[in-house]
């Protein structure tokens, strides 16, 4: 197996074992309703960068979209 695919296939694996389901914790974590704010680490971008469009849409989306 050529070591990118051995990348390939260790990514997936965190990917489905760890990222989903520490991702439902959160979400039931955040429908709780305990948490005021929540802060992405600066690995999260794809996260920040959700919030951001969706912030940018419900304010209306005037100006300059968010970026990457």
């Amino acid at each position: 197996m050529l070591a990118l695919e051995q990348l390939a296939d260790w990514l997936m694996q965190v990917v489905d074992e760890e990222d989903y389901q520490v991702g439902l914790q959160v979400q039931r974590g955040l429908q709780s309703g305990h948490l005021a704010d929540v802060i992405f680490g600066r690995n999260e971008s794809g996260n920040q960068y959700a919030h951001r469009c969706i912030q940018y849409y419900a304010e209306g989306a005037e100006g300059e979209m968010p970026s990457l």
